[in-house]
């Protein structure tokens, strides 16, 4: 009998600490690095998406790489233990567009879930980039 509790006890633990770890943490950056080719001239063109969650109500969504920086400063809204929302506040500190007319306060932009382990970045529909409603895998750098 108490073997048979003490296994169950064990379960339970072991299925809390893994729901615990499917959490979205309260701080952490991710990253996504995409190759488009090269330009008729060779030169490579990539891109790295990074999503740095500063904390559980602010977030900053860069994009760096050829000619391209782009820094949008974010709301994140909770949906699921899982899962956020990033919602477009401001333009960041050096961002090379800031056009007000492609971004609007309030814009919903994309979501982080966390589904066993892996960072599922899934981007809006009427997001204003080629990420259109794709759905793309990050990995935690910090």
């Amino acid at each position: 009998m108490k073997k048979s509790i003490l296994f169950c006890t064990l379960l339970t633990l072991l299925g809390i600490v893994q729901l615990k770890a499917q959490n979205i943490p309260v701080s952490g950056k991710f990253s996504y690095t995409e190759s488009l080719g090269k330009t008729a001239g060779g030169t490579g063109i990539f891109y790295t998406h990074t999503i740095h969650l500063k904390n559980t109500q602010s977030a900053l969504y860069s994009v760096d790489g050829y000619q391209a920086s782009s820094r949008l400063a974010c709301k994140v809204i909770k949906l699921k233990a899982n899962r956020v929302q990033l919602v477009f506040d401001h333009f960041g500190e050096h961002d090379m567009f800031k056009n007000g007319d492609i971004y609007k306060k309030g814009q919903k932009l994309m979501t982080l879930e966390n589904k066993n382990g892996q960072w599922l970045v899934q981007f809006a529909k009427d997001f204003p980039m080629d990420q259109q409603g794709k759905t793309i895998v990050f990995k935690q750098i910090k």
